[in-house]
């Protein structure tokens, strides 16, 4: 069995045993983040949203990212504890790592945006070096991601995009067809209503959070376990999850378009 295959399989059984408490940190976490885009949108202020909004949007995720790599390491985890796990560490080291990650990233891309993206995958693991090396610098945390993502990125790199950027893609693509039946005058009411398509993508963000929690373990510590036993009901429980995810944005972006088809 493929290192991929096992850390897949080791997410999705993380993901059917500890679903609800996932649920909940993701809820949490897309209120604030929507809330975040959307001001964000209104202010359209680049000094503030660096200021002010882009330490919520760390701070948010860096509970998540708690929160399921206790769950990876097959460690209890509480809900509260993972929520103000932003502002209960370092706080300010936190941020200054995430601001040289962005920094770093755009130098990197100056070049061309095939070395930012390079380098935006060697800075994957900060946030997780972070949370298990609270005596590291930011910039130490940053070098141990690079150390650690050695000979590793292009798995990565396929991992990410198969498990997020594919669905998200397939989301993007049902609301282009959605748009090309609806005129400029419903722009709006379409807006409003596929603002909620990604609720599907929703269900599927934790697994692809417990996948780079369980690819952070199996880099220090060489594997993941797997419980042979129930690779079964874990491959069924994160197809199902898949498709509930897709059904989600086929229906909300059917919406408009059967909207339209009933008015004439």
């Amino acid at each position: 069995m493929t290192k991929l295959k096992k850390i897949f399989l080791k997410s999705a059984g993380d993901y059917r045993r500890n679903w609800k408490g996932l649920l909940i940190i993701t809820l949490y976490t897309v209120f604030w983040l929507y809330i975040y885009l959307c001001t964000a949108q209104y202010i359209g202020n680049g000094l503030i949203n660096l200021l002010f909004l882009t330490p919520l949007y760390v701070f948010l995720t860096i509970g998540g990212n708690y929160y399921c790599l206790k769950i990876a390491r097959g460690e209890k985890a509480g809900i509260i504890e993972a929520v103000l796990k932003g502002i209960t560490e370092d706080t300010g080291k936190l941020l200054v790592m995430n601001f040289l990650i962005e920094l770093f990233k755009i130098l990197w891309s100056l070049l061309l945006i095939i070395p930012g993206i390079v380098k935006g995958i060697a800075y994957s693991q900060a946030n997780y070096v972070f949370l298990e090396n609270p005596g590291l610098s930011g910039k130490e945390c940053i070098g141990k991601s690079e150390y650690l993502m050695e000979g590793e990125k292009e798995m990565y790199f396929f991992m990410y995009g198969w498990v997020f950027v594919l669905p998200v893609l397939i989301m993007v693509f049902l609301s282009i067809i959605t748009a090309v039946f609806i005129n400029s005058d419903q722009a709006l009411n379409y807006l409003s209503k596929t603002s909620y398509a990604g609720m599907g993508i929703m269900f599927f963000y934790p697994f692809y959070t417990l996948l780079s929690a369980n690819f952070y373990v199996s880099l220090t510590d060489g594997d993941v376990k797997l419980n042979d036993e129930e690779n079964g009901k874990d491959k069924w429980f994160i197809f199902g999850v898949l498709i509930i995810s897709l059904l989600m944005c086929i229906i909300v972006n059917i919406i408009p378009v059967a909207e339209l088809f009933y008015q004439y």
